[in-house]
């Protein structure tokens, strides 16, 4: 009996210290899944100077799928920004959407490589959309947003993600 004791006092200890480092590792694991990147703001040279766009940001598979699918509207000075994990030819499609976008891709340098406007929501499910060019990044804008820019293939976009 004496000799269990002097192991039972360490071995809560030991418990103890094993709790404590499970419960950091799902806290820091929790903030890294829940501080991710929240938004980012996008610059873009127009017509009538620099046009600021604050984007979502769609990093993960799930968000990128789902894209603004269900969404109702798109504001004017919206975005959405879609990460990938490196250049691909990524395609879009415009499922569940309810208004058109333009869509530019971006390589990992923030050039413009591909630009459809107003992809209409009525191409899902006929038509899935690819850049002639790898992309790392897809940008939604509101319909009509490339038109009334200088963005054309080659142009860079400023994107400060916070």
């Amino acid at each position: 009996m004496h000799d269990d004791a002097i192991y039972e006092k360490p071995m809560i200890i030991i418990k103890i210290i094993l709790l404590i480092i499970v419960i950091g590792l799902v806290i820091w694991f929790m903030a890294g899944v829940i501080i991710k990147h929240k938004e980012a703001k996008i610059y873009i040279k127009s017509k009538t100077g620099i046009q600021t766009f604050t984007a979502s940001i769609a990093e993960t598979y799930e968000a990128r799928a789902q894209g603004l699918s269900g969404t109702k509207y798109l504001a004017p000075d919206s975005a959405l920004l879609m990460i990938f994990p490196h250049d691909d030819n990524w395609g879009i499609w415009m499922k569940d959407m309810n208004y058109p976008i333009d869509v530019v891709w971006l390589n990992s340098s923030y050039e413009v490589v591909h630009i459809e406007q107003s992809m209409h929501p009525n191409s899902y499910p006929r038509s899935i959309y690819k850049p002639k060019n790898t992309a790392r990044y897809v940008i939604e804008f509101p319909a009509a947003t490339t038109s009334r820019s200088y963005l054309k293939i080659g142009s860079k976009v400023k994107i400060d993600i916070r």
